[in-house]
């Protein structure tokens, strides 16, 4: 053209596609710094719940465990109670046994037959 120094309008566009290209790559530049911004707040968010969470699964896991070792405790404590239960009963069964071959021995003895007193109120012997 005979007047280099007024721009054309090709060049005009090229400028402003240049000047676009920049923004936008300014405005990707700003949105990957506030993405990195946030993320380190996410991150920090998700360690925190991430621990909450496994701090939560921790505090479980203990209770399953007390729960068990708690019926496991009861079942032995039942199964000793049980266990007493059975030697009280063979206990008073040898000593009915034992009441009951004296009564026949004192009647072929001629001798009048015992008999259990109970203390009153109570259902033990003196």
């Amino acid at each position: 053209s005979e007047r280099p120094w007024v721009a054309s309008a090709a060049m005009l566009e090229r400028k402003e596609e240049i000047l676009q290209f920049h923004a936008s790559g300014k405005r990707l530049f700003r949105e990957r710094k506030a993405g990195q911004y946030a993320a380190t707040f996410a991150d920090a968010d998700l360690q925190k719940v991430a621990s909450e969470t496994s701090a939560r699964w921790t505090n479980i896991c203990q209770q399953g465990a007390e729960l068990n070792r708690a019926a496991h405790e009861r079942e032995k404590a039942l199964h000793a109670a049980a266990q007493d239960e059975r030697e009280l009963a063979r206990g008073l069964t040898r000593e009915q046994a034992r009441f009951f071959a004296d009564n026949v021995q004192r009647a072929r003895e001629g001798q009048p037959r015992l008999r259990v007193e109970m203390r009153p109120g109570t259902g033990d012997r003196p």
